[in-house]
Order: C-alpha cells, then sequence, then structure tokens
C-alpha cells in the first residue's frame, strides 16, 4: 500500500508539475507578446520626417553620366537613357532637359532658346517619341 500511495502521490506531483509549467508558459507568452505588441507600435509612432533623418542616401556622380549643354548640365544614371539622349538632335535635347531637369515651361524654354512656344512643343514631343520608340526596342531584345 505505502508503493501505491507513494506512486500516485509522484502522479499528483508531476500533474501539479505539468500543470504549472503550462500555466507559466502561458503567462510568459501572453507577457512577451504584449513586448512585442508595444515596441511594434514604438516603431509606428514615429513620423515620417524623424524616420528621414535617421538615414542618409549617398549620391554618386561618379555612377552617373554627364550632359553639358550651354544652358544646363544633367547627370543621367541610367546608361541606355543616356545613350539615347546622346542620339537626340542638340536642339531636342536641350528641349528635353530644360523641360525635366530644368523644370521650365515650354513658354520659358522659347524664350530662352528664341524660338516659338509650339515649335519647343513640337521638338519636345517628338523627342519623347524618338526615346518611346527606341527604348521599347532596346527593352524587347534585351528579354529576348
Amino acid at each position: 500500500m505505502n508503493k501505491e500511495k507513494t506512486e500516485s502521490g509522484l502522479r499528483f506531483m508531476f500533474d501539479s508539475y505539468c500543470k504549472k509549467v503550462v500555466k507559466y508558459n502561458g503567462c510568459a507568452m501572453r507577457r512577451n507578446e504584449k513586448r512585442v505588441e508595444r515596441k511594434i507600435l514604438d516603431c509606428i509612432a514615429f513620423d515620417e520626417a524623424i524616420l528621414n533623418t535617421l538615414y542618409v542616401e549617398d549620391q554618386y556622380n561618379i555612377l552617373a553620366s554627364k550632359i553639358c549643354l550651354p544652358n544646363i548640365s544633367v547627370y543621367i544614371e541610367n546608361e541606355s537613357l543616356y545613350h539615347y539622349l546622346l542620339l537626340l538632335p542638340k536642339k531636342r535635347l536641350e528641349i528635353i532637359l530644360l523641360s525635366y531637369f530644368g523644370e521650365m515651361t515650354d513658354n520659358e524654354i522659347g524664350k530662352m532658346m528664341s524660338i516659338a512656344k509650339s515649335t519647343v512643343q513640337y521638338n519636345r514631343i517628338k523627342a519623347l517619341g524618338f526615346l518611346k520608340d527606341n527604348m521599347k526596342e532596346s527593352a524587347f531584345f534585351h528579354e529576348k
């Protein structure tokens, strides 16, 4: 009989031990989840302006190609765009660069280059069409 009591006592003790382990593991898991949730909320609460001050993106012009014209100088990082821009006539190239990189209107470009606004529009549209067609073809051949 003593042996049975000690075996059943050991079973009860082991059962009690297992229940305590499960209970405290559950408490520890909930505590850990709350801690992680607080950290996530702290990260989300950062303002975007603060996040932008935490790192700096370096710009290395050594990786870019430079196009110099009398009215504007531009660094182009995309190599294929650079080569197709160089294929444009000088007048159209200057209009594209002033329009997109110099952020000038057609009217301002026309006054600077002493040509009509409609001529600037025409040349810009033709240059964009040329770039679009040639870069599409280039992308098509590179895919194959």
